[in-house]
């Protein structure tokens, strides 16, 4: 026994329904992140136009046979039509929910980007103060090494003068050995000759008294 011919509207209808039931199995089984929720979106993006053209599609086929169309038909396709409606009222209730949610994040991300420049500027104020004690640093190491430099500067002059006073000391003593000596030789000589004129009284006293 054949299966009787499906109208376009079943095929619609069903087409609607795999659309709708496949995006709310997707939002509820598949992980989040980018290219998914795309996918998503496009997905409900397409479901709900088709399920917006079927259900004005069949509004006007239901006007145009209200008055020839007998009272269980109108009942069938009004509850279509509701069933439908309730099908997109859950996709518009999916759509403000993922608003919500796309706001929040939007709200976070906005928030985190103040958050980093924050750190950003308190980065570049650290790095400045850092900069200005290394600037320091450097100005106070400069002036301790020019006072390093000053003090070998005195020193090796002094060292200098004592080297010459040194040397001069040592003319000054050698100088004084040689007159010392001289005077030494001076003295002998005087009392060398102090005995010999001593000597020379002696006896002209002893001719004095002899005569």
């Amino acid at each position: 026994m054949t299966d009787p011919p499906v109208s376009k509207d079943a095929e619609q209808k069903q087409v609607v329904e795999i659309n709708i039931e496949g995006q709310q199995q997707a939002n509820n089984n598949t992980p989040p992140n980018n290219e998914t929720q795309q996918a998503n979106q496009a997905a409900q993006r397409n479901a709900s136009s088709a399920l917006s053209a079927l259900i004005e599609e069949n509004v006007l086929d239901l006007l145009t046979q209200v008055d020839t169309a007998n009272e269980a038909d109108l009942r069938s396709k009004n509850t279509e039509l509701l069933g439908y409606l309730a099908k997109l009222i859950d996709l518009l209730k999916e759509k403000t929910s993922e608003c919500i949610t796309l706001e929040k994040q939007n709200t976070a991300l906005t928030q985190q980007s103040k958050s980093l420049k924050e750190v950003v500027g308190i980065v570049k104020d650290l790095l400045n103060i850092r900069n200005m004690e290394v600037t320091h640093l450097q100005e106070d190491i400069s002036s301790m090494q020019e006072k390093i430099n000053n003090e070998r500067v005195r020193q090796n002059t002094m060292i200098e003068k004592m080297e010459h006073v040194t040397r001069l000391n040592a003319s000054l003593k050698e100088e004084y050995q040689k007159q010392y000596a001289k005077f030494q030789e001076v003295r002998d000589m005087y009392e060398e000759k102090v005995q010999i004129v001593l000597a020379e009284n002696e006896r002209l006293m002893a001719l004095h008294r002899a005569a």
